[in-house]
């Protein structure tokens, strides 16, 4: 499977961490879409679900945007987005009706 959205975000020493969105898909049920977080060190592969595509993918941003501001990189500060702290992925507030 080939992701259709990637995001960078850049490491202080340099090295990057890439966040790739793979496209929702019908599941059993409800929709699923699968996220890959790649660090220098490790990944992360989650497969996130939601009633439709689109809170799918919503509901995949939102968990990649807490995992990255979870990391010790970005608790030192190591971890940014145009060089700014905000990472610019969705949150809780995209899910406010």
């Amino acid at each position: 499977m080939t992701a259709f959205i990637e995001r960078k975000f850049a490491l202080r020493n340099g090295k990057e961490v890439i966040l790739r969105l793979f496209a929702p898909q019908p599941g059993d049920m409800d929709w699923e879409c699968e996220t890959e977080l790649t660090w220098p060190d490790r990944q992360i592969r989650r497969k996130l679900f939601g009633i439709d595509g689109i809170q799918a993918l919503l509901i995949a941003m939102h968990l990649a945007q807490v995992e990255l501001q979870d990391s010790p990189e970005y608790a030192a500060g190591e971890l940014t987005w145009l060089e700014q702290n905000r990472l610019g992925l969705p949150t809780l507030d995209a899910f406010k009706i």
